[in-house]
């Protein structure tokens, strides 16, 4: 079975390339749904942009219209991320966040580990990332 761009075994997605096998939509999904979880906002407000292997995130916050913007990028199961001018987060002590695609390609989980042991997991249906 052929789901989100990639082979589901069960409900766990198969093999550490995953990010190489997925479409520049399906990883500007991913993107969405990483940087609304961190960002604490609904993916629904962000707009991806494929450039190259990098997703262009951005959103207006609601509460005064200001544009953020982010780079995204994802390395097999991992999502790295950078301010639109700052650095990439891939310094040991920040937050490791990853992506897993479930229910057969219909649910999109993000996990954001920090450094202390403590994480963060966010869920979004896939229909809420089209």
């Amino acid at each position: 079975m052929r789901r989100f761009g990639i082979l589901v075994v069960g409900l766990a997605v198969a093999g550490p390339a995953y990010a190489a096998e997925l479409t520049p939509a399906e990883r500007g999904e991913i993107c969405r749904a990483a940087m609304g979880g961190v960002m604490g906002r609904k993916p629904s407000i962000m707009k991806a942009q494929p450039e190259g292997e990098i997703t262009i995130v951005s959103y207006n916050r609601p509460s005064d219209w200001t544009l953020w913007k982010y780079r995204c990028r994802l390395e097999g199961t991992r999502v790295i991320w950078a301010s639109e001018t700052g650095r990439w987060r891939t310094d040991p002590l920040d937050s490791v966040v990853t992506f897993e695609v479930l229910d057969k390609g219909n649910r999109v989980r993000i996990v954001e580990r920090h450094e202390d042991g403590s994480q963060n997991e966010y869920s979004y249906r896939r229909s809420e990332l089209r």
